[in-house]
Parts: structure tokens; sequence; C-alpha cells
């Protein structure tokens, strides 16, 4: 490896750690709550879901990239916890 390289491998190394996973599901869903918060019914639904569920779904909403593909993302959430839909939403 060049010294460039090694540079760039330490400089890595002594940064700080990211986050862990289960930090980021728990972040994940309370932001897909934030958003869920204007309709108490379907609040009251995805709380009462799994845990597994609603790190599922907290996911798939927060992994989008744009706040347009967010806002459709929420529509599906919204209309499967609705109708009790538990398989994928993709």
């Amino acid at each position: 490896m060049t010294k460039a390289g090694v540079d760039v491998f330490c400089v890595k190394k002594m940064q700080e750690p990211a986050v862990n996973r289960d930090e980021l599901a728990k972040m994940n869903i309370e932001k897909l709550e934030s958003v869920l918060m204007n309709d108490e019914i379907i609040l009251k639904l995805f709380v009462d879901t799994a845990p597994s569920r609603r790190k599922q779904l907290a996911g798939f909403y927060c992994d989008a990239k744009t706040e347009e593909t967010r806002k459709k993302r929420e529509v599906k959430i919204i209309e499967a916890l609705k109708t009790g839909n538990r398989g994928m939403l993709y």
C-alpha cells in the first residue's frame, strides 16, 4: 500500500465509530413516528405493530433520498397500516 493509502487508513481508523444499528433503527422509528403524528389512528396502528415491523417500515421510509420519495413511501406505509398488509412495500 502506498503512503497516501496508509495515511487515509489511519485517519479513518481514528474517526468516531458510526452509529450502531440499534441506535439507527431507534432514530428511524422516532422520525417516522413524528411524521405519522398528524393522524392518531395511524400512529396507534404503527405503535401497535411488532417491533420488527416498525423497524422495517421506518427503514423503508428513512432510506429514501429525496423528500418526494419520502412522501410516496409515507402514503404506502399509511395504506399498509390501514389494510394490515404485512408484506414488503418496495
